[in-house]
C-alpha cells in the first residue's frame, strides 16, 4: 500500500522502528513509503548505513505522491502518536487510514497487503484481474503489484478475514449470495461485514468487499466461457455453454445462480427455454435446475485460475476486461480490481 510518513521524533524508538520497518518494506517491494526530505533527515542520521540509502531515495521520490495519490482511493499514513487504534476515513469509494507509529513495528506488517476470498479459485482469479488493472495505469512506471492471496474456506472466511488483518493490510472479497438486488446477503457475506465491525475497523488496515452480483461466477465473460471450451468437452456440453453463454450477457443474470444451476423461473427472464420436465408439467417449476448444467459457474471459474497457473495472470485478467461483452461485468470487474490493486501497491525492490 502507499504508506504515508509524516515528521515524527526520531529521538523516539517507536518511531525510530517504524521508519526503519518500513524502508525496509520499500526496499523490498511490499509496500510503497513516502515522505518529505525534511521528514527523513533525522531518521537517516539516526539510522545511517543501507537505511539512509533508502530513505534518500524515498525522498527524492517524493514529488510524484500527488499523481499517486489521485490513482490510489486506498493508503495509509503514519501518525505521531502511540496509542492503539486505527482510524478510518472514508468517503465511501475512498479511504484514508491513520495508523499510530507501533502499527508497522509488527514484522508481519511489513510483508505485502493480503487479499482473502472465499476459496483458492476466486483468490487466483481476482488478483489476476486486480494484476491487469493495475497495469492498465501509470503507476507500473514507479510501482509493483505485490500481493499475498489466500483461500477462506467458504464459511470461515470472516474468521480468515480476522486473522489477516490483524497481521497486515488486508481486503476481503465476497460473493453477495443475494437474489435479487435488494435481497438479503448470505451468510457468509454477512459475517464478513459483521467480524469488520466488531473487529478490523478501529484496530487494523482492512476493507471487506461484497459483490454487487450473486457470486464471481457471475462475472465471468460469455466469450472467455466460450473460449475456454476443449475437445474433450461433449458436442451437447459445448451446444449448452453455447445457449448459457449467450443468455449471461443479461443484467437479468447478475443474479442466476451457476453453482447450483439456474432455475426455470429465471431461465424465462434470460429468455432460454424450461427444461423438458417442466415443459411436459406445463408450468416452471422455481426449484428446478435442469436448465443449466449444475456447477457450470464453477467449473469455468477453476477452468482460469488454472490458466492463470499455465499464462501469465496479467494475460488472464486482460481477457476480463477486453472480451467482455456485458458493460455491467466491465463495471464490476473494474470496482473490485482498483481496489485489490491499491492494497497491492508497492515499491520497486531496490539493491542497497
Amino acid at each position: 500500500m502507499l504508506v504515508e510518513i509524516p515528521e515524527l521524533d526520531a529521538a523516539d524508538e517507536t518511531a525510530l522502528q517504524c521508519v526503519e520497518s518500513l524502508a525496509y518494506a520499500h526496499s523490498r517491494g511490499a509496500h510503497y513509503v513516502v515522505a518529505t526530505k525534511r521528514a527523513l533527515a533525522p531518521f537517516v542520521a539516526a539510522l545511517g548505513g543501507r537505511f539512509a540509502g533508502i530513505l534518500n531515495a524515498i525522498a527524492a521520490s517524493y514529488a510524484q505522491s500527488g499523481e499517486l495519490r489521485r490513482h490510489l482511493p486506498f493508503r495509509v499514513r503514519v501518525e505521531p502518536r502511540h496509542e492503539a487504534g486505527v482510524q478510518c476515513i472514508s468517503d465511501g469509494d475512498s479511504a484514508l487510514f491513520l495508523v499510530p507509529a507501533g502499527y508497522f513495528v509488527e514484522p508481519s506488517r511489513v510483508s505485502p497487503s493480503r487479499l482473502v476470498c472465499e476459496d483458492n479459485t476466486d483468490a487466483t482469479v481476482i488478483a489476476a484481474a486486480a494484476d491487469a488493472h493495475f497495469s492498465r495505469t501509470a503507476l507500473t512506471r514507479v510501482g509493483r503489484f505485490a500481493l499475498h492471496s489466500f483461500g477462506g474456506g467458504g464459511s470461515s472466511l470472516a474468521d480468515q478475514y480476522l486473522a489477516h488483518a490483524q497481521l497486515g493490510p488486508a481486503v476481503a472479497v465476497v460473493d453477495s449470495d443475494r437474489d435479487m438486488s435488494d435481497g438479503a446477503l448470505g451468510g457468509t457475506a454477512d459475517a464478513v461485514l459483521r467480524a469488520h465491525a466488531s473487529s478490523v475497523e478501529g484496530r487494523n488496515v482492512g476493507r471487506p468487499v461484497v459483490l454487487r452480483v450473486r457470486e464471481l461466477e457471475n462475472l465471468i465473460p460469455a466469450k472467455v466461457m466460450r473460449d475456454m471450451l476443449t475437445s474433450a468437452d461433449s458436442r451437447e456440453y459445448q451446444e449448452r455453454v453455447e445457449m448459457i453463454s449467450r443468455s449471461l450477457i443479461s443484467e437479468s443474470a447478475r443474479y442466476a445462480d451457476l453453482k447450483s444451476g439456474i432455475p426455470c423461473s429465471m431461465a424465462a427472464l434470460l429468455g432460454l427455454p424450461s427444461c423438458s420436465k417442466c415443459q411436459s408439467r406445463g408450468q416452471r417449476e422455481t426449484d428446478c435446475a435442469a436448465i443449466a448444467i449444475q456447477g457450470l459457474g464453477v467449473a469455468f471459474l477453476q477452468r482460469m485460475a488454472k490458466l492463470v497457473s499455465t499464462q501469465t495472470a496479467r494475460k488472464v485478467g486482460e481477457a476480463l476486461f477486453s472480451q467482455s461483452i456485458a458493460a455491467w461485468q466491465v463495471d464490476e470487474w473494474k470496482a473490485i480490481a482498483k481496489i485489490v490493486a491499491a492494497f497491492a501497491f508497492a515499491a520497486k525492490p531496490m539493491r542497497v
